[in-house]
């Protein structure tokens, strides 16, 4: 598979992320004369600071993420490229993705973090991380249908059991 971006005479500005940090540079370099390829592994940005509210109802994960290629549709010189980086060869100047190879001038690396437990295996098989839009749904889901089991439960004991969440 190819990236299949045209290189041009503007120096190449390759983000990998498109958190709020790697979104945020793509937008200041949106009226500049550099050609920008954003790499994530969604096609969308989602704004972490709401992903409680989709958790719990209040926000529909809609209201918390946007597509990147909606963001800079008129954007000439922005590319989009979704997939994972696999590699950075720093002598070619080059990322490897899932999707191919990426020649860059200038490289950063936005990629954000993951949930840490800590070597916890007990947390890590227990607990719901809240860091995506697909784990806050997958929580939401955990509750409701926790909520729905213990409305029909007749033991008090059994629904209380069910209705605690810490």
């Amino acid at each position: 598979m190819r990236a299949n971006i045209k290189r041009n005479e503007q120096r190449r500005i390759v983000i990998v992320g498109g958190g709020l940090g790697g979104l945020r540079l793509a937008l200041s370099l949106r009226k500049t004369n550099y050609q920008v390829v954003l790499v994530d592994k969604n096609n969308y940005n989602q704004f972490p600071p709401l992903i409680y509210q989709v958790a719990s109802a209040g926000l529909e994960p809609s209201n918390i993420s946007f597509p990147f290629r909606r963001m800079f549709q008129n954007d000439r010189n922005f590319h989009f490229r979704m997939g994972e980086v696999q590699g950075v060869d720093t002598q070619e100047k080059a990322i490897q993705t899932t999707f191919g190879t990426v020649h860059y001038d200038d490289l950063v690396l936005a990629a954000g973090a993951t949930t840490n437990f800590f070597g916890n295996r007990n947390l890590e098989q227990n607990t719901y991380p809240m860091k995506t839009v697909a784990e806050s749904m997958q929580l939401r889901n955990t509750i409701f249908s926790r909520l729905e089991e213990a409305v029909c439960q007749t033991d008090e004991a059994e629904r209380e059991a069910l209705m605690t969440i810490a």
